[in-house]
């Protein structure tokens, strides 16, 4: 199946109000995750102005996102397991980088 263009998922879709389904560290290396993971970068390499994305972005309800490699200031992105928020008050939304599932116009 080729995925050369591989939609996000916007604002409104299911998919992304959903709990997403946890993966497990043996599952990461699995075929099947590591599909997931190419559409997400190729995904994410469609957007000048996003940073991050997460696989239900793509339609995918796992807990998984990707960095870009600009965040790191290198060319590779960044695969990752989502880490555990432990504080939801401490956190929050830088608004200088985009929300790729909530388009702009």
């Amino acid at each position: 199946m080729a995925d050369e263009n591989v939609q996000i998922v916007q604002t409104g879709d299911p998919v992304l109000r959903k709990t997403a389904k946890e993966v497990s560290h043996d599952e990461f290396g699995s075929q099947k995750i590591k599909t997931v993971i190419n559409r997400m970068i190729k995904a994410l390499a469609t957007q000048k102005d996003g940073v991050a994305i997460a696989a239900p972005q793509i339609g995918e309800s796992l807990r998984i996102f990707v960095v870009s490699g600009r965040v790191f200031l290198k060319h590779e992105d960044e695969p990752m397991p989502p880490p555990m928020i432990l504080d939801r008050k401490s956190t929050r939304l830088n608004s200088s980088h985009q929300i790729i599932s909530y388009a702009v116009f």
